[in-house]
């Protein structure tokens, strides 16, 4: 949400300030939430669902790509 309203055509400068450090500098997810989420999205462990699942991510995406 914060790549698109933080657009500057979108939204007030002093939003856009605050907005774009989730662009390129948000905190990472400790795998242990990520892992409960997607527990209990998909009613299932990781082992059932994945043969393997790195905690560690190799990168991210943005909105764009």
């Amino acid at each position: 949400i914060a790549q698109i309203i933080g657009k500057p055509d979108l939204a007030p400068t002093a939003w856009v300030k605050r907005l774009v450090t989730l662009c390129d500098r948000a905190p990472p997810t400790p795998f242990e939430v990520v892992q409960s989420v997607l527990e209990e999205e998909l009613h299932a462990n990781l082992g059932e669902l994945f043969e393997r699942f790195d905690q560690s991510p190799i990168g991210s995406a943005s909105i764009a790509q």
